[in-house]
């Protein structure tokens, strides 16, 4: 293996990692505020976050891996050379495994009876969010701080548009 394919290797691996990692804190914040914001029981919302934590992890990381071995065998139906020398398995299962461990968790506190359970979920997610794009911007040599703070407004709007659909929501005669 030369050293640009082994570039590209850790790069597919670090982009796979970072979006998962994301995607799992916003998930899994989305249901713990939408719960939050619609009043549910805090049982409820513990229910609710696994449950969803472990099957959009197992989702996208076969969407992931499926995605990788589309492309792959495309290229070689059209007899191109497969470009992307990272493991399509090991690329899913970094998915998963990234987007578990990093998107428990907002609702790790939930697990607990203490006070200001979704004060503390915010604090984790928003270290965790700006952490992320830390660690992005150290990989990419891009300004951490900047990479940092972007990762956690963009991660701070899809949080707060759950909260506010979940307050919403509870309003509504739906049954």
């Amino acid at each position: 293996m030369n050293l640009k394919t082994s570039i590209s290797q850790k790069g597919t691996y670090l982009h796979s990692a970072i979006l998962a990692s994301n995607d799992g804190l916003v998930t899994t914040f989305a249901v713990v505020a939408g719960s939050l914001g619609a009043h549910l029981d805090p049982k409820v919302i513990v229910i609710l976050g696994v449950a969803s934590l472990f099957a959009d992890g197992f989702s996208m990381a076969t969407g992931n891996y499926l995605g990788a071995e589309s492309e792959k065998e495309y290229q070689e139906s059209n007899n191109q050379i497969y470009s992307n020398k990272s493991s399509t398995l090991t690329n899913g299962l970094i998915t998963f495994f990234t987007f578990v461990i990093i998107g428990v968790l907002p609702v790790f506190p939930y697990f607990f009876k203490i006070d200001h359970q979704f004060l503390i979920s915010v604090a984790l997610m928003a270290q965790a969010l700006y952490g992320i794009g830390m660690a992005q911007g150290l990989f990419t040599k891009k300004n951490p701080m900047y990479t940092g703070l972007r990762s956690l407004i963009i991660g701070g709007i899809a949080a707060t548009v759950a909260y506010i659909v979940g307050v919403l929501l509870k309003g509504l005669p739906l049954f």
